[in-house]
């Protein structure tokens, strides 16, 4: 079975099966207006890049962090992702992205 929801971020329709328990952490527009999301459940984290083209979300290289959180920076393309070590005693840890 399929639930469909909508993006508060930009409005499109999103499908996913259902038992998936991953959650989206956040959404953020980089400088050159790439639309990003991040998230997962737990060790298994994702980062997504919207495809405007297609009407879709991409997924992009593992950010691998258990993630938490993200940041843009202003005028830019970089994106930073904050988490949580996949290994270790919950030691924080902070990314950048290439956009």
């Amino acid at each position: 079975m399929t639930t469909t929801r909508t993006c508060e971020a930009c409005g499109t329709q999103l499908s996913a099966r259902d038992g998936r328990a991953g959650r989206l952490r956040a959404v953020g527009r980089t400088g050159n207006g790439e639309l990003w999301a991040v998230g997962g459940k737990g060790a298994a984290p994702v980062a997504l890049r919207w495809d405007a083209q297609h009407g879709r979300w991409a997924r992009a290289a593992d950010p691998g962090v258990v993630v938490r959180g993200l940041a843009t920076v202003p005028k830019s393309e970089e994106l930073w992702i904050a988490g949580i070590a996949r290994h270790g005693d919950l030691r924080p840890v902070i990314t950048r992205m290439a956009s």
